[in-house]
C-alpha cells in the first residue's frame, strides 16, 4: 500500500486526503461511499464507490441516511485503499449512446 492515512480504519492515499479537503468533502462522507456506495468497476484494478439517489433510497428503507452524501465517489485501487474522492454532479458516469444508423433519409 501506498503512503496512506487511516480513518475510521479506511487508508486514504495523500492524493485523495488533498483533493478531499480541496474539494470541501468531509471524511464521514468518503468513509460513507466506501461503506454503503454502490460498486463499479472502472478498469485497471479500480474501483469507484458510488453514492445515488439509487443508492440513497435503499439504504433509507432500514435507517441509514445519505442524502447529504449524494454524488460522493470514491475511487479505491486494488488494496482497498482510496485513490481519489470526487463529487459527481451528472449522476451515472456511463451514459447510452445512441448510435447513428447508417441509412438516412434525405
Amino acid at each position: 500500500m501506498s503512503a496512506a492515512r487511516l480513518y475510521r480504519d479506511l487508508p486514504m492515499t495523500r492524493h485523495a486526503i488533498e483533493r478531499a479537503d480541496e474539494r470541501a468533502i468531509p471524511y464521514e462522507a468518503v468513509w460513507a461511499a466506501c461503506e454503503y456506495g454502490r460498486e463499479v468497476r472502472c478498469g485497471q484494478g479500480r474501483t469507484a464507490m458510488r453514492i445515488d439517489h439509487r443508492t440513497a433510497k435503499q439504504w433509507r428503507t432500514i435507517g441509514v441516511d445519505l442524502h447529504h452524501y449524494l454524488g460522493v465517489e470514491a475511487i479505491l485501487l486494488r488494496d482497498g485503499s482510496v485513490l481519489t474522492v470526487y463529487r459527481n454532479r451528472r449522476g451515472s458516469a456511463r451514459r447510452r449512446s445512441r448510435r447513428r444508423s447508417a441509412w438516412r433519409s434525405w
